[in-house]
């Protein structure tokens, strides 16, 4: 199983990847399901049972229709934003979010500039983007575990933990409750810790649920009552213990179903303090009480067969012979796999969709101790078989195609099942209508924008992520990914290695093409992405520098401002224009900067990489789109950029013997349009005696414009210096 990073998650359990979430409060807002959680941060050690929680701000996740995909809109609070939150307290617990006249309100606990939490308020027009927070938490609540429930005639009552469970009524500009608040505690279990309330109302019954440690860990219990301050009646357990120390939770309707959102700590199994939110459909009995719920790891929502399928988050698995582990135990988020040891093991995973299209080609990351063989059927295990694919022995992942002999249609349950008793190790399984092989060097991830670097016989490459959804019309780029080679062949995945998130509180957005250069045994990150609008920018597109002394992290940013921001490039009106950096160091130490979109331009930067050495110029490049690479060969300076060409866009490139000179010379067409994808974006680097030409096309299963996928060809020169086009 990828990671599919912290801005598009599937609704497989955890649904949010790529960063750790807790305390889920789901809402619907406008008939759209969005996540409110809190936002665990990774700690200096994990294996430090003695660590505690580090929160320091939010995100929201919107939902999509059927709940099969989660995407990250962005952070919406910071503990540096609210006056009367410790700026390093790293206390942002669980929230809760409501909707009065068209306005949102966040509600949060934090500790303030005085002992103990306190919960405040911040608002804004959307149930996303930036919340503004009031000065002053709210008046007579001291506690943690916000949950504000609205009730059918418009009251509000608000309820909490501090050493127990409180309610009360607040008022109607949720500045201060009302009266004095109720201790529920004594109509609830006596033993044991209880916090993280949540409250919602169903056919006129008022149900309060809650962690409660009975023993050690949570479990989530309830009590319903004919008020919404009590007295409540103690009803019995929503879900069990899970390994996790802490539970926190919500329930909501959507679409006619009953979901629970929770947590466990799967991405974290050493830490519990480091967790991440689950989903699974929760039903009522006929008089009211809730159906015990049991952890799934396949989670919600249906599956598009064209999507990757982490068989991993499987619905049953036999009892012998087959099993799941980490991909990496030194990097949990990259997800599991799924391993079979024994003839006649098996997976099962429900709920497939597979439209009214046939799907001919069955394709399966896998590899094998010895040459196997795995069949997938429709149904359980007695059900028809869709395809046989036989499985070569590799040390490494490879992919392995099988056609499809009964294409099915429609929602489908599959059972993969070994037929041998070797080891087989499967990451994934999809579906696409033919069976053409992918050229994309990656396959696990949708990967974009590349950029390698050569470091001491290893070539890294750089990459964009994207995690825009199949009906996107726009890019969703979450992170920055790493990936070496030693050959060109087998790859080596390093992960998310830098986000826009490390940029905050000034950087934010989308995560735009990226390069990172080496100088003094330091590793210089030049990334693009958006401005947050304070005091040294209105917004739009800019260039920071991250840095780290190894070329996969951790990185850190080195300025702490942007190198470059849409104020100081003037010669184009859109926002947009400050992107694509390209970063060179000549034989004489000096270090060039080059970007741009819709222009190219040019700056000198001073020896410490971080500071701009001269005036910005706007290089007169004819054809000139995005994506510049700047590089030297035998004394001459080449620029591969994505230009015009004869039908954009195409890779073009100009050489110059005076880098300094402003006089290009255009020198013609590299590589024509990319396959299934509009953009293309170049990267160039000599490796173990050959040139290599990195680009992106669309063609890994579900791809396309915003779902794009890194290749790479063998470049040759002309005698004169001249490139030759690109053939395929």
């Amino acid at each position: 199983m990828c990671v599919l990073g912290s801005a598009f998650c599937m609704a497989q359990n955890p649904i949010i990847s790529g960063q750790y979430s807790a305390d889920p409060t789901a809402k619907v807002f406008g008939g759209k399901l969005y996540v409110y959680p809190s936002h665990d941060v990774k700690t200096a050690n994990e294996n430090d049972s003695n660590g505690w929680f580090r929160m320091e701000d939010y995100h929201v996740y919107l939902g999509n229709d059927d709940l099969s995909e989660f995407s990250d809109m962005g952070q919406i609070l910071s503990q540096t934003e609210v006056e009367w939150v410790n700026s390093k307290s790293n206390s942002m617990w669980a929230p809760d979010c409501i909707e009065k006249n068209g306005q949102y309100y966040f509600f949060f606990p934090a500790q303030g500039n005085r002992r103990g939490f306190s919960v405040g308020v911040a608002e804004n027009k959307r149930p996303y983007g930036k919340f503004t927070p009031r000065k002053e938490p709210i008046t007579g609540l001291m506690g943690i575990d916000p949950c504000v429930l609205q009730d059918d005639d418009g009251k509000m009552y608000v309820y909490w933990g501090m050493n127990g469970i409180f309610a009360a009524e607040l008022n109607d500009s949720m500045t201060a409750i009302v009266g004095k608040s109720v201790k529920l505690d004594g109509e609830l279990p006596r033993k044991g810790l209880k916090e993280g309330p949540f409250a919602f109302k169903r056919n006129g019954k008022y149900y309060l649920t809650f962690p409660w440690a009975r023993d050690v860990r949570e479990a989530l219990v309830y009590c319903m009552s004919d008020n919404p301050l009590g007295p409540f009646e103690y009803k019995g357990v929503i879900m069990k213990e899970t390994e996790c120390w802490t539970n926190h939770h919500s329930i909501v309707e959507y679409n006619g179903q009953w979901y629970l959102f929770y947590h466990r700590n799967l991405y974290s199994p050493k830490f519990d303090k480091n967790r991440s939110v689950c989903c699974d459909s929760l039903f009522f009995n006929p008089d009211g009480t809730i159906k015990e719920v049991e952890p799934t790891l396949r989670g919600v929502g249906l599956t598009n067969a064209h999507r990757q399928i982490q068989l991993d988050r499987y619905s049953n698995i036999s009892e012998a012979g087959a099993e799941i582990d980490y991909l990496d135990r030194s990097n949990y988020f990259l997800g599991w796999k799924t391993i079979f040891s024994a003839k006649g093991a098996w997976v099962r995973y429900n709920r497939v969709d597979f439209g009214s299209e046939p799907l001919k080609a069955l394709r399966l990351l896998v590899k094998a101790d010895k040459s196997a063989k795995l069949v997938l059927k429709q149904g359980g295990v007695n059900g028809k078989v869709v395809a046989t694919a036989k499985v070569p022995a590799s040390a490494e992942w490879i992919e392995v195609i099988a056609t499809v002999k009964n294409p099915l249609m429609a929602v489908n349950d599959l059972t993969l099942e070994s037929q041998s008793a070797s080891k087989v190790e499967v990451d994934w399984i999809t579906f696409t209508p033919d069976s053409k092989p992918s050229r994309a060097l990656v396959k696990s991830t949708f990967t974009a924008d590349p950029a390698p670097l050569v470091h001491d016989g290893t070539l890294y490459l750089y990459t964009g992520h994207d995690v825009a959804s199949q009906q996107a019309t726009n890019y969703v780029m979450a992170d920055w990914q790493v990936f070496s080679t030693k050959d060109m062949k087998n790859w080596t995945n390093h992960g998310i290695c830098l986000s826009p998130q490390t940029f905050a509180p000034w950087g934010g957005g989308d995560a735009y093409a990226a390069q990172c250069v080496e100088r003094n045994g330091k590793f210089y990150w030049y990334v693009s992405m958006g401005h947050v609008a304070d005091e040294n920018s209105k917004g739009g597109m800019c260039i920071g520098v991250a840095v780290s002394d190894s070329p996969t992290g951790p990185f850190r940013d080195a300025i702490g401002k942007a190198l470059i921001t849409n104020e100081m490039t003037t010669d184009k009106p859109h926002s947009w224009d400050d992107i694509d950096p390209t970063v060179f160091v000549d034989d004489d130490g000096q270090a060039y900067l080059i970007w741009g979109n819709g222009s190219c331009k040019m700056v000198k930067l001073k020896d410490n990489m971080i500071e701009l050495a001269s005036d910005i110029k706007v290089l007169d490049i004819p054809h000139f789109i995005e994506g510049p690479w700047i590089y030297k060969r035998n004394g001459l300076y080449y620029l591969v950029y994505a230009g015009t060409g004869d039908k954009p866009e195409m890779i073009e490139y100009c050489t110059t013997t005076d880098i300094n000179s402003g006089k290009w010379e255009y020198r013609g067409i590299i590589d024509g349009n990319a396959n299934n994808c509009f953009t293309t974006h170049p990267g160039i680097a000599d490796f173990k005696g050959k040139s290599w030409f990195f680009t992106h096309e669309g063609t890994l299963p579900t791809g396309g414009s915003y779902r794009r996928s890194v290749i790479a060809d063998e470049m040759h020169y002309n005698a004169d210096g001249t490139i030759q086009r690109i053939k395929r």
